[in-house]
């Protein structure tokens, strides 16, 4: 069984990985919208740190906040410049007729993806 953690609470996750269980973490923009106001590239550098520290090779899927497909890909390399330094980032895009194209495109170009 895996089990995946749906979080950017930074205690939480801290917890989780004490217990060693997840098997991955994921967030989205309305997960991120419910801890401290800070600059959402702190925060999710801040997760990384928590999961080199305590030796966690799993998967974290980070979320694009936009609906639009080209975006979706700009923000998706975005992400790459910012995280890329994990080597498990995955991006995460959400299902739908025309995000099909956009997790095609970024499986061409190599990147992980989370679909949901």
């Amino acid at each position: 069984m895996k089990l995946f953690v749906d979080t950017a609470n930074l205690e939480e996750l801290e917890q989780c990985l004490k217990r060693g269980f997840p098997s991955g973490v994921t967030t989205n923009p309305s997960i991120l919208s419910k801890e401290q106001r800070r600059d959402f590239r702190v925060h999710i550098n801040d997760m990384i740190e928590l999961l080199l520290k305590y030796k966690s090779a799993i998967p974290l899927s980070v979320e694009v906040f936009t609906a639009e497909p080209d975006e979706m890909l700009a923000q998706a390399e975005e992400f790459l410049g910012h995280f890329g330094h994990y080597p498990h980032l995955n991006i995460k895009v959400p299902v739908g007729w025309n995000e099909l194209a956009v997790i095609a495109e970024l499986r061409r170009r190599g990147i992980k993806v989370n679909c949901n």
